[in-house]
């Protein structure tokens, strides 16, 4: 199922309007380890954990990832250039 089947027409009718589509592309993992005010904990975020895929703040073994804050709170982002 594509949920975004129609975006096409949604932009074409956009236009008509002289409204613009601007995407947002917000790349930053939910920083949910455990449980957070009802929320699970983010897979997404545990499997970027574990694959190593987040850019890190220091160098070496004591390099953490790198922390930052967003609509849902902290959060820490992928390093698009990871093999």
């Amino acid at each position: 199922m594509n949920l975004f089947s129609d975006l096409g027409e949604f932009v074409k009718d956009l236009n008509s309007h002289s409204r613009h589509f601007v995407p947002v592309i917000d790349s930053g993992i939910a920083q949910r380890i455990l449980s957070h005010n009802g929320y699970p904990p983010y897979h997404t975020y545990s499997q970027g954990i574990n694959m190593d895929i987040f850019i890190k703040a220091g160098s070496g073994d004591d390099a953490v990832p790198f922390t930052g804050r967003s609509f849902p709170g902290d959060v820490v982002y992928p390093d698009w250039m990871h093999p």
